[in-house]
């Protein structure tokens, strides 16, 4: 029996020591992976706690996906998992770097992926937006926002019609839908349509 399972477990049913408990057993771990990124080869905006804190996040999911009857340790799907997100979100800001643009199909900590170039005016620009962003997301029902959540991690369309049971002509109509919707979020159209009573 795989020895995480009891913490797994325990976890799942919101038991925060057994969180904090799993946390330090991977430690080791998620550093190891960090290390292992060539962090000095890149200008990123990462340091390795900021990327330890986006292990542990990624561990916490992995918690949540394991699935116990697959004949697969945890050890070793967390270890995936983590070095799967780390890769993902210093990808990420390589590219946000290079291009500074948002974008629905990437995630950060505000869950939509906010790209800015770093000058004072853009960092006022990007604050604004993050209020935006987060405002727009806080108003979508909890379907959207899991399958905004599902898409920005990489998930197929196939994959998040199964995990939420709807068909996948239902997931590509919302994902338009809300693209589209953030886009008049952003560009204050919603707001207008409101005032004129449209």
């Amino acid at each position: 029996m795989d020895n995480y399972l009891i913490l797994i477990r325990q976890i799942r049913q919101g038991d925060e020591e057994a969180l904090k408990k799993l946390i330090e057993s991977f430690r080791r771990m998620i550093y190891k992976i960090i290390y292992s990124q060539n962090l000095n080869s890149g200008d990123f905006r990462f340091d390795e706690d900021d990327l330890f804190q986006e292990g542990c996040l990624a561990l916490y999911d992995a918690v949540f996906s394991f699935e116990e009857d697959k004949n697969v340790r945890f050890t070793t799907y967390a270890y995936v998992v983590i070095r799967g997100h780390i890769r993902k979100v210093l990808r990420d800001d390589y590219h946000c770097q290079k291009e500074g643009f948002y974008s629905i199909d990437r995630s950060n900590d505000h869950d939509l992926m906010l790209c800015v170039k770093e000058d004072p005016v853009s960092y006022h620009r990007e604050e604004r937006m993050k209020e935006e962003i987060d405002a727009f997301f806080a108003s979508l029902d909890p379907q959207d926002r899991d399958i905004l959540k599902l898409k920005q991690e990489s998930f197929s369309y196939k994959q998040i019609a199964e995990r939420l049971h709807i068909n996948v002509k239902r997931v590509d109509n919302r994902l338009n839908y809300l693209k589209k919707r953030l886009r008049q979020h952003l560009s204050g159209e919603g707001e207008e349509k409101k005032s004129k009573g449209f």
